[in-house]
């Protein structure tokens, strides 16, 4: 893409400039007050943890030959760590008290206390009880821009199915995760979770364990909550000794300064490490030297012994290594050591590669990806320089623009590919909304970023619709319009124009999805784009007929029709078909609906579609109804009926047997209704249909009830207020009520009706039900005992 080359072209003059910039600057390091020249590579004296070191990050940047991505390993947890010290009571409690399923486990404590260890470590000890996927989620807790529980879920949904389509509404999402967990098990860690309201929404089917990790603990039902504390000095020495056994009668001292916090002692265990030529009591008096620089005095915590182990390692970084370290700040959460070495100007990743045997960056070997715990990137922040950061976001911006259209061009190709393209997008979706975000808050200002704004919605338009909420898509597709428009830039935003149209009709905006397209045809008309023309003139249709403008939908459908019958593209033009026989039949110009009805369901019948047959044999009835033309919309729902019986999933099964229902109790054939409605609920209960089956056992009764039979229509509403509690359904629950207290108050029985009623009015004022109204006035009349009609009482739907 040109916009990627010239934006590529303009960052290397803009790195060249802040090499030099960071020459000038590198002899004094921010926050350490000491001067050093900078190493050609990281100080890292022990040969062995320096090839480990060099071994995470040179198996980190193998790629495949596909378009440079390699594996792509998501949402797994760390392996067990080498070293691990302590806990074992807290593992033996863990395992006493979780027995059977559902089992949900809380490590809380401070920040390094070594929380999502122990979660790790618990992994293995679980596996039996709980095997198959392993599937961990950094909740970014402390983060203001963490992800939400929709999120999280979508991330977990798309884990599993990387090709499904995401709902929007909260609800529908809400079932599709658990239904995709239903069919696994397994172990969930949410890792570094902000509190309960961040939880609860993601708590999984039984079948899976649930650990937490947070700083204050889940109080919540069922849940074991474990809260850890600092180690015991033994353990505390243990790890010392373990780590760096060089520091012999020095450790005491030294595990003394960090408040025994595990993170402390690791960052100094590894300082030493590396710099194990110096003598243990200087390595010592120089780290009270740190401590006492700090000025807490007699107010030391624990945060004093992580400070303190953060302030002595970044002050022994060599002076290109700490830059990198300040860079890094800019990544939200995980990174590739491709990303840091562009990001971060850290060639062959040498910086990376000391910063991880520091400790200062950590590693997830199952994913071959970085991270920089909260503690360190709090602690390196208040040090990076204005420069710095504003060098280091742009190259970010740039790196996952291109990223995403890397992930674009893999989606294209459908396939295997096409899965590796979407979790590739996945894996960098954090980094790659950082970046878009700094292009958007930049664009105003910065030319360059316009350019990367506009680019990033050129390069991956359909993979943001796929995995992103409406409201954020169009935030991404309103900021790429307003930087194409600054840049004069015609094609991106006639492109921008014909992706945000879309959006505002999946949101019912119609009004501004037509505002949109307008534009947009309007440019495309301009500039002889005709397949933008045909896209607008779709969107248009679809936009008019939201807003009942059918005549308006007629003229932008069969302009439309015209565009794709010349392209050849039947899966469309069968799809225009339908949508204009529907605008006709809300016209009233039901022979013209009949038409191209017909032609569709042709079309459906040549490519086998059942889906669509019956969709179509359905709306073809209701054309006929309007038409008044009994008989001929019988003959379709009754195909249609048979036809849905025959088909997976049986669409429309219950809408279409309602209907026949309806027009069998319209001509006086009460017998036939029922009949319809027994063979609906049979069909509910053999296919496993719960609300189906609700649907029919409410409409079963409404039928004997308008017969007058108050006895058989009580039978009915029992049954469907039986299974609305073992369904925890409290819309049917307050429905079956209310239908059961207006048959008892027809039968003058006031007492029990109102205390149904009564009931029924708590579920619906529980649920804001629109008939709540009703039951409250109905409720007055029958303590003035005024026996109700059926006509009088508003009915609830069913």
């Amino acid at each position: 893409m040109t916009t990627t080359i010239i934006i590529i072209a303009v960052l290397a003059i803009g790195a060249g400039l802040a090499s030099k910039m960071f020459r000038k600057s590198s002899s004094k390091k921010s926050g350490s007050g000491e001067s050093k020249s900078e190493p050609s590579k990281p100080k890292l004296r022990d040969p062995n943890k320096a090839k480990r070191a060099q071994a995470l990050v040179e198996k980190a940047i193998k790629m495949s030959p596909e378009m440079g991505v390699g594996e792509v390993k998501l949402y797994l947890p760390p392996p067990e760590p080498e070293l691990f010290i302590g806990r074992k009571e807290i593992i033996k409690d863990v395992l006493a008290r979780t027995g059977k399923p559902p089992v949900m486990i809380n490590f809380s404590g401070s920040q390094g206390v070594g929380k999502t260890t122990l979660a790790v470590m618990m992994i293995k000890r679980m596996a039996s009880q709980f095997p198959g996927d392993q599937v961990f989620m950094d909740m970014r807790g402390s983060d203001p821009k963490a992800p939400s529980p929709m999120e999280i879920m979508s991330r977990v949904i798309t884990r599993f199915k990387p090709n499904q389509p995401l709902p929007t509404e909260i609800k529908s999402l809400t079932k599709l995760y658990r239904t995709v967990l239903k069919r696994q098990k397994g172990i969930l860690i949410l890792d570094n979770a902000a509190g309960p309201k961040q939880i609860i929404p993601l708590i999984p089917p039984p079948s899976w364990l649930l650990m937490t990790t947070s700083i204050k603990p889940m109080n919540l039902p069922g849940v074991v909550s474990i809260k850890l504390d600092t180690l015991d000095f033994l353990d505390s020495h243990n790890m010392l000794t373990r780590l760096c056994p060089k520091l012999s009668h020095a450790i005491k001292e030294i595990s003394k300064i960090c408040k025994d916090v595990p993170i402390a002692l690791e960052l100094i265990g590894k300082l030493f490490a590396i710099n194990a030529t110096m003598d243990p009591e200087y390595f010592a008096n120089k780290f009270r030297d740190v401590k006492k620089g700090l000025g807490h005095g007699d107010n030391e915590t624990m945060a004093t012994g992580i400070e303190s182990a953060l302030k002595y390692s970044y002050t022994l970084l060599p002076d290109k290594a700490a830059v990198v370290l300040r860079k890094l700040t800019v990544f939200p959460g995980s990174f590739s050591a491709k990303a840091e070495s562009f990001v971060c100007e850290d060639n062959d990743n040498l910086s990376l590669i000391g910063l991880v045997q520091y400790g200062l960056v950590e590693t997830n070997e199952n994913t071959d990806r970085f991270t920089l715990h909260d503690l360190v990137r709090k602690f390196i922040k208040p040090l990076v320089s204005g420069g710095e950061q504003a060098m280091a976001e742009r190259r970010l911006s740039t790196e996952f623009m291109n990223a995403l259209e890397t992930a674009a061009k893999l989606n294209e190709k459908g396939g295997k590919p096409q899965i590796k393209g979407m979790m590739f997008f996945d894996q960098e979706l954090d980094n790659i909304k950082a970046g878009q975000e700094w292009s958007q808050k930049n664009c105003s200002k910065d030319k360059d970023a316009a350019k990367i704004c506009s680019a990033y919605t050129e390069n991956g338009a359909e993979l943001i619709v796929k995995r992103l909420p409406p409201a954020e898509t169009i935030r991404w597709f309103e900021a790429a319009l307003s930087a194409a428009q600054q840049l004069g830039d015609k094609e991106a935003e006639r492109m921008h124009l014909l992706n945000l149209g879309p959006e505002y009709n999946r949101i019912n905006q119609p009004q501004r999805a037509l505002e949109f397209m307008e534009r947009a045809l309007s440019l495309c008309k301009k500039e002889g784009d005709h397949q933008g023309e045909k896209i607008a003139l779709r969107h248009l249709g679809v936009a008019c007929f939201a807003l009942k403008n059918y005549k308006r939908a007629v003229e932008f459908l069969e302009q439309d029709l015209k565009f794709t019958q010349a392209a050849g593209e039947k899966a469309e033009e069968m799809d225009i078909l339908e949508k204009l026989g529907a605008a006709y039949q809300h016209i009233g110009e039901f022979q013209k609906a009949i038409e191209y009805g017909d032609q569709a369901f042709e079309m459906a019948k040549t490519k086998d579609d059942k889906d669509k047959q019956v969709y179509l044999l359905n709306m073809l009835g209701e054309i006929y109804l309007g038409q008044e033309d009994t008989e001929k919309a019988l003959e379709y729902f009754e195909n249609g009926l048979d036809l849905a019986q025959r088909t997976k999933g049986r669409p429309l099964e219950n809408e279409i047997t309602k209907k026949l229902s309806e027009l069998a109790a319209k001509s006086g054939d009460i017998e036939k209704a029922l009949v319809y409605l027994d063979n609906g609920l049979a069909s509910a209960r053999k296919n496993k249909d719960v609300p189906g089956e609700g649907s029919f056992l409410m409409q079963l009764g409404s039928a004997h009830q308008d017969n007058n039979d108050h006895d058989q229509a009580a039978i009915y509403f029992e049954d469907a207020l039986e299974l609305s509690k073992k369904t925890e359904n409290r819309e049917l629950e307050g429905e079956a009520l209310w239908k059961i207290s207006l048959g008892l108050g027809s039968q003058d029985r006031f007492v029990e009706a109102s205390e149904r009623a009564n009931e029924a009015l708590k579920i619906y004022e529980e649920i804001n039900h629109s008939d709540s109204m009703a039951v409250r006035t109905q409720i007055r009349k029958w303590s003035n005992g005024d026996s109700p009609s059926m006509e009088d009482s508003e009915k609830p739907s069913s």
